[in-house]
């Protein structure tokens, strides 16, 4: 399965991890966290790419949060070998 994420909507972190949410099919109990991101994609369907089209301009407008939610991501691409994350 293939994602493009884009979050330029976003006025805040919640609202990223909103998108999150709808974007990657996450249950509805999602918990708008990194340790609930990190739980939620171990559970997604592999093989598996995430791409985030709009990264740099998010981390512009909402900080350094953006940043962890983008590190979790890296870090289970680099735990598991059939999950790929990338940003533009």
């Amino acid at each position: 399965m293939s994602y493009q994420l884009i979050t330029e909507s976003a006025g805040t972190i919640h609202e990223v991890h909103n998108i999150l949410l709808k974007t990657l099919e996450f249950p509805e109990s999602y918990g708008y966290n990194l340790d609930a991101l990190y739980d939620c994609l171990t559970e997604m369907d592999l093989p598996c790419s995430v791409e985030w089209l709009d990264y740099k301009s998010t981390v512009k407008k909402l900080g350094t949060d953006i940043k962890l939610i983008r590190k979790v991501f890296e870090e289970y691409a680099t735990e598991e070998g059939e999950f790929h994350f990338r940003t533009n």
